[in-house]
């Protein structure tokens, strides 16, 4: 298993005992799917994130906790909410492996859990890239975003914290690292207003209406023709509301000239005022409803404004604090340099001071050198003598033996011949 150098670090400082959990995998389930490592070493006081949002909302994606006991089916999680501290017993959690398959019988989309993966949904969480933050919710941000380099990038990072006061920037964000992608500029400005879009649909509901309402009175059908008649003068604004009335107008006059002569001219007369009036009645209270409307938006914006304002004020105070943070940031860059400079300083004292050492040295292994060259030449001329010594003494011993062997023998035959002499003489008595 591989663990990225923050999360080894601060497990390797921890000093409690590490207990390795394996995930239970059935089926199909590829590694790169995983949420999270299929072995899971936790250490008591590692620092963990969850990695699910909780049925019971006692912690969710994205939350930090510290780990304060390891069971075999079971992680003890300290979690703070708040000003309060809760610890929640955690079981394995359940991801599946679904793959979707098109059953062209049903017409319809089939769901199949090919694979099940089931572990604690915990990882280490002593740092985490910007891009594996996306989706995650955190109380506290301590962010490095100096070296911002993608679009976008800064804004994921700030908007993962649920509050200005849990933020703390560890860099300074320069207007390089703020990006916009080109992209999304071209669109913003190919984008159509919203005000342009509510006009048109207004627009084309109204026609859509009004070409309604022709065909139920051809058809005969006049509650609907009325019905949709109200309802394209609904839908106008006050200039189309206008035309669309004059529209009416004519329009009853036609069916009017039609109907003369027919014993039905006062029928039609009433349903042209009743509608005439209606029409007048329906602009009347559109426009009582615009005025409505203009002064909703106009209080709208007053409230946008003051709360525009204080965000502005908002925005400039942390400005200041984020000037004053550069400050300190400088100052402090300013004594790390000065510090630099003094154990540059101290570095080369030292760097002199064994420089002279090690001359030292060298002069000292050089007569050491010499010195051994001499004993070696002095060894070897006395064991030399040491070697003649001995020949001599050898040769000494060889002439003293040599003696000792001759003064034997003479002995001996000394001994013989008077033993000889001896008996020869007994002999010739008893003759």
């Amino acid at each position: 298993m591989s663990l990225c150098s923050n999360e080894q670090f601060g497990l390797n400082e921890l000093q409690t005992e590490k207990v390795v959990y394996d995930a239970k995998i059935e089926g199909v389930f590829p590694e790169k799917n995983m949420p999270t490592t299929s072995s899971l070493i936790l250490k008591v006081g590692s620092q963990v994130m969850f990695l699910k949002n909780d049925s019971q909302k006692r912690y969710f994606n994205g939350k930090i906790g510290k780990v304060v006991s390891l069971g075999t089916n079971v992680v003890q999680v300290e979690v703070e909410n708040g000003k309060s501290k809760n610890k929640i017993d955690l079981p394995r959690a359940e991801w599946q492996n679904i793959e979707f398959k098109w059953n062209e019988e049903k017409k319809a989309v089939e769901e199949k859990v090919i694979g099940t993966f089931r572990q604690f949904p915990l990882k280490l969480a002593w740092a985490i890239t910007v891009h594996k933050s996306q989706g995650m919710t955190f109380e506290k941000v301590y962010a490095d975003l100096g070296g911002s380099f993608a679009p976008g990038q800064v804004y994921v990072a700030l908007s993962r914290c649920t509050s200005m006061e849990g933020l703390v920037l560890s860099s300074y964000i320069g207007s390089r690292a703020i990006k916009t992608d080109p992209r999304v500029v071209e669109y913003a400005a190919s984008e159509t207003p919203v005000e342009k879009l509510v006009s048109e649909l207004d627009t084309n509901k109204t026609d859509f209406y009004y070409k309604k309402a022709r065909k139920y009175c051809l058809d005969g059908k006049s509650e609907k023709c009325v019905d949709y008649l109200c309802r394209a003068l609904d839908c106008a604004n006050d200039s189309k509301g206008e035309t669309l009335r004059l529209y009416i107008s004519g329009w009853l006059e036609r069916i009017l000239a039609s109907a003369r002569g027919s014993g039905k001219m006062s029928a039609l007369l009433e349903e042209k005022e009743y509608l005439i009036q209606s029409g007048e009645g329906t602009i009347s209270d559109l426009k009582n409803q615009i005025h409505s409307l203009e002064d909703k938006i106009k209080t709208d914006n007053a409230q946008m404004q003051r709360r525009l304002k204080l965000l502005l004020d908002t925005v400039k105070g942390k400005e200041s604090e984020i000037s004053k943070l550069g400050d300190e940031n400088n100052t402090l860059k300013q004594k790390m340099q000065e510090a630099d400079e003094k154990n540059k300083s101290q570095i080369a004292q030292k760097d002199q001071k064994i420089g002279l050492l090690e001359e030292n040295l060298n002069s000292t292994m050089s007569a050491a050198s010499s010195y051994k060259k001499k004993t070696d030449m002095e060894l070897s001329e006395n064991k030399k003598e040491i070697d003649g010594l001995h020949d001599e003494v050898k040769k000494m011993r060889m002439r003293k033996n040599f003696w000792k062997i001759f003064f034997l023998i003479s002995a001996i035959v000394v001994v013989a011949g008077v033993l000889a002499l001896y008996l020869t003489g007994k002999v010739v008595v008893k003759l």
